[in-house]
């Protein structure tokens, strides 16, 4: 077949010089296609039922057709389902009763696939009836769609696959208030203003408030200020702590009564001061299950103290386990709060059966201490941790203990750490990813180890760069020369050379030049470049002896790096129509076409090994050269 499809090609392409066109001048279209069963083409509206290859010409242009055809599946194959529900569904569809269905899906491949299905609904006929109490806000939308305004019990029925669903709502509608003709109006008397619902008021008008009711409607409300005083009162009853007190202007350092009156615009306040001096104090009443843990406010103050203490005995505390004092003091105004710890300790009456608990982890585990502390263990140990807890009901006055062990055993996960250097390219087959730039880089396999752990790859590269080397001299020579000089340029200057002539294995020349005397025939050369990284460059040179002036090659073409890896760059002063690869017996092994002065080829699919290289502009110049392929 594909030699055929070859002769086919070659007929094509040569049809036009027949009638003077040449090659360059038709244009290839190439389509690569999927389908389903069949396919037809638009460009010669043919139906093809499998996997072809297909040229078709039309004017200069030849259409080229890569066609893969997945079947469509039919699976006469019966599949009993039996289910407690009402319908079932496969692929795409719904079925709603028993017997034999047909169902359609989709296969790996994206092809319809139709499946028999011998279906029984065990539910088929069945009755649900179900009960919903709800309210609302002035209306409600039923589960089957109504809207309903008023309430009342309603009924609906409806079908659900092979069942019937009969729903009964039993509905309260709760008006919204939103008109304000309906609202009462409460009616005051303020002094130089009135504050409502966070808003202050100044004027006479009717304000109204949007506000929720008990049952969560809109409900409005509506205030009247009959009028104002323009005079208010105001008392305050203050507690000082410290030394000193202000109060609108006035210091005072003893307890005092004063007033003050404050006139603003057309509002007159009379304020009245009692100030008194003393201490804060406060008690609060606590339990705990064999221990309680007391945290102090506000103890930024006293230096040296801990900011919480553990009390193991009932009684009233005022003092820590030091006998120090419990109190507090703020640190900007030198208030000195007295504390007092009202406490119930509840003994343990109930101990819960010791547990051991045997706990497996990768690399760490991490265990609370308490409520707000927590430990990590990175190796095997055995350890007992002690719990208290009020019973069940929340209740103080019952509280249990237990004793807990656990037996943990740390697994780990597998690092595998690869440090490498490597010129140009690198494949990594932990991840089977190709890198062309240095890297430190971490991937978690998918698969675990035998310790059920994770596997990490972990790979820190450096890439170096094989120098570009360039080889400068005359390489075609007329029967009239013997002799020419090759000189390489690279493109670093921590390079080495050897350049060896033909199959020899000691080198002709170790610097950047090779001098060449009494040539009367072809001589091949080769030129290896080393950087002090150990990047290798080979170039390859042949001398042709006795060549007519037309004869000489006119196509220069600079490619790198040879030995490559996997990607060759070819760089030509001319633009490159054609780049042909063939191996050792002559086969052609890759063809590429291009318009463009640089190229690149990847040659990953190509074994190792010597390979010949041919070039060909778009002049219709010509020049092979050898390649070395080595990953």
């Amino acid at each position: 077949m594909k030699k055929v499809l070859l002769s086919l090609f070659m007929a094509i392409i040569c049809l036009p010089m027949a009638f003077g066109q040449t090659k360059g001048d038709r244009v290839f279209l190439t389509q690569n296609e999927t389908g389903c069963g069949s396919f037809t083409w638009t460009i010669n509206n043919v139906t093809y039922t499998e996997d072809t290859t297909v040229m078709y010409v039309v004017g200069d242009t030849v259409y080229v057709l890569n066609l893969t055809v997945n079947p469509a599946i039919y699976d006469t194959a019966e599949v009993v389902e039996a289910t407690g529900t009402c319908f079932y569904i496969a692929g795409n569809d719904t079925l709603v009763s028993s017997g034999i269905h047909y169902a359609t899906f989709k296969s790996a491949s994206n092809c319809d696939s139709i499946v028999k299905i011998n279906l029984t609904l065990t539910n088929e006929g069945l009755v649900i009836d179900d009960t919903l109490v709800s309210s609302s806000c002035d209306k409600y939308v039923a589960s089957w769609g109504d809207t309903l305004t008023a309430s009342g019990t309603y009924t609906h029925s409806e079908a659900n696959g092979a069942c019937t669903n009969n729903h009964m709502l039993v509905l309260t509608i709760n008006a919204s208030l939103t008109d304000t003709s309906a609202v009462v109006i409460d009616e005051v008397e303020a002094g130089c203003s009135y504050v409502w619902n966070g808003t202050t008021y100044t004027d006479t008008a009717i304000h109204y408030v949007k506000l929720r009711s008990v049952a969560g409607c809109d409900s409005l409300a509506a205030v009247h200020v009959l009028s104002y005083s323009n005079h208010n009162y105001d008392t305050a009853n203050v507690v000082a702590c410290g030394n000193q007190y202000t109060w609108y202007g006035r210091r005072f350092t003893s307890a005092a009564q004063a007033d003050t009156t404050i006139v603003a615009g057309e509002c007159t306040t009379d304020y009245h001061l009692n100030l008194t001096f003393g201490d804060a104090y406060d008690t609060i009443v606590k339990s705990g299950c064999a221990q309680y843990v007391y945290t102090f406010p506000a103890r930024s103050g006293i230096a040296g103290r801990d900011t919480s203490e553990t009390f193991t005995t009932s009684g009233l505390h005022t003092t820590d386990n030091n006998g120090v004092e419990l109190y507090s003091k703020h640190w900007s105004t030198g208030c000195i709060t007295h504390h007092a710890l009202q406490l119930t300790i509840v003994e343990p009456q109930q101990r819960e059966r010791d547990t051991v608990t045997v706990v497996s982890a990768c690399d760490k585990y991490v265990f609370t201490v308490g409520r707000t502390s927590s430990d990590t263990l990175r190796n095997d140990t055995t350890f007992t941790l002690i719990h208290y807890a009020h019973g069940s009901n929340g209740s103080s006055s019952i509280c249990y203990d237990s004793i807990g062990t656990i037996d943990l055993t740390i697994r780990h996960s597998t690092v595998n750490d690869t440090v490498v250097s490597a010129c140009d390219t690198f494949y990594w087959d932990f991840n089977d990813t190709y890198y062309t730039f240095s890297t430190v880089e971490e991937v978690k396999d998918t698969i675990l180890n035998e310790e059920g752990c994770s596997v990490m790859g972990k790979l820190r590269l450096t890439i170096n760069r094989t120098p570009t080397v360039t080889i400068e001299g005359k390489t075609v020579l007329t029967p009239d020369e013997t002799s020419t000089t090759l000189t390489a340029i690279s493109d670093d200057s921590h390079v080495t050379y050897k350049w060896y002539k033909g199959t020899a294995t000691t080198p002709a020349s170790t610097t950047n030049k090779l001098e060449l005397t009494g040539i009367n025939s072809n001589i091949d050369v080769h030129l290896v470049t080393t950087s002090n990284k150990n990047c290798v460059a080979n170039n390859w040179v042949t001398i042709t002896s006795n060549v007519g002036i037309d004869e000489v090659e006119n196509l220069k073409a600079n490619i790198y790096p040879n030995p490559t890896t996997r990607i060759l760059k070819i760089e030509s002063a001319e633009a490159i129509r054609e780049v042909a690869i063939f191996n050792m017996i002559g086969q052609q092994v890759l063809s590429t076409n291009g318009n463009s002065n640089e190229m690149h080829l990847d040659l990953g699919n190509l074994a190792n090994g010597q390979y010949t290289l041919r070039i060909t502009s778009v002049n219709g110049d010509q020049i092979t050269r050898k390649i070395s392929v080595s990953k």
